[in-house]
């Protein structure tokens, strides 16, 4: 006996998976095929434990979420209906045009033409980064490239910026503008300071790193025994995401030299 009721449990569960529901429709050709009465203005209303109208599809194909009966293919609540947007790994072509996805990454929407990924860039603010040095310990040493470090941040709307190195959040055009001014010191005639940005893309075509440099140098004529070297650089530079900016300074003076706090600041602004 408890084989037959096993045997006659198996079947009608196949029964139910295999069956197709029909509602105002005598011959269903789906899981479930609803045909919407006339008289009706909804096809489908689902309802919280509040019992408010949460989802719901009329009659006219039109989904609402928490909005009755829209008048548009897709219907929000008008005071609190945002939607979340994830990322896609589709080529444009193949996610079609008139596709939009988020990027974690750059933090930005882009929309497909059915070709290419675009941004929707028009009102995202422009990065900006203001920093000076403090209390710097760097010294400088005579034909040696060295690192600057010892940067405060004072200013800035992203958190791009650590220690002197600009790590950019996403693709676009930034002017950097580095001032560094040195305690007195000694020069040698025909010497010079070369203040230098190396840009450290994160990846080329080929995935290997690859560098970029961006020179500015002040040289000296005469030998000058109180001299406050001073080592500067503005320029632009068309960045990609993850893309860093490394400053360093180079000089051959003929002496180790320092910073004059003072007289250091830098700013990088987003064009």
């Amino acid at each position: 006996m408890e084989k037959i009721n096993l045997f006659l449990f198996i079947v009608f569960i196949n029964i139910s998976v295999d069956a197709q529901v029909g509602i105002n429709q005598d011959s269903p050709t789906s899981t479930l095929d609803i045909v919407v009465n006339p008289n009706n203005e909804y096809a489908l209303k689902v309802y919280n434990s509040k019992k408010d109208l949460v989802f719901n599809i009329n009659r006219d194909g039109n989904i609402g979420f928490d909005v009755e009966n829209s008048n548009v293919l897709l219907g929000l609540n008008p005071d609190d209906g945002a939607i979340g947007i994830g990322n896609s790994y589709l080529t444009a072509s193949e996610a079609g045009s008139g596709a939009i996805k988020y990027s974690k990454t750059d933090q930005l929407l882009y929309y497909s033409d059915g070709l290419t990924w675009s941004s929707i860039s028009s009102k995202v603010l422009p990065l900006y980064t203001v920093a000076n040095i403090e209390n710097s310990t760097v010294v400088f040493p005579t034909d040696i490239k060295t690192q600057v470090t010892g940067f405060v941040v004072q200013y800035e709307n992203n958190n791009a910026f650590v220690d002197g190195v600009f790590i950019a959040p996403r693709d676009g055009s930034y002017i950097f503008s580095y001032n560094l001014g040195f305690n007195l010191t000694s020069v040698l005639a025909g010497s010079y300071i070369e203040m230098e940005l190396s840009i450290l893309p994160s990846s080329n075509d080929t995935g290997v790193p690859r560098m970029l440099s961006l020179k500015s140098r002040k040289t000296y004529y005469v030998t000058a025994n109180n001299m406050e070297p001073f080592a500067a650089i503005t320029t632009t530079a068309t960045l990609k995401a993850s893309d860093k900016v490394i400053p360093y300074v180079y000089h051959n003076l003929g002496s180790t030299i320092s910073l004059n706090p003072s007289a250091c600041s830098i700013s990088i602004v987003e064009n």
